[in-house]
């Protein structure tokens, strides 16, 4: 698991996927609050909790989905018990299946 910086308010987030690297991202977004993007598929999401630890993360307000395939939201179970204030966005035809998959 690697992280790279983006740009000054963005990280992106390298966590193995099947065993690999460079296959799938994770983005954090911070600035007054901190956002993060696809957290990933349920087997990297550890990865991606421990590297929001690295990066000093205390607090996660927003996890944002940009489409419920598991390799991008399977894991925002685990984002939410670790950041429990969280909220997460997803497009409205998501929704219904992130709550009662």
């Amino acid at each position: 698991m690697s992280t790279r910086r983006v740009s000054d308010y963005v990280q992106m987030i390298d966590a193995p996927y099947h065993g690999r690297t460079s296959v799938l991202g994770t983005y954090v977004v911070s600035g007054e609050k901190v956002a993060v993007i696809d957290p990933g598929a349920a087997s990297q999401t550890p990865a991606v909790i421990e590297a929001l630890d690295r990066l000093g993360v205390e607090e996660v307000s927003t996890i944002v989905l940009t489409h419920i395939h598991l390799d991008h939201a399977a894991g925002c179970w685990m984002m939410l018990e670790r950041y429990p204030g969280a909220e997460v966005h997803c497009h409205p035809r998501g929704v219904e299946h992130m709550v009662n998959p």
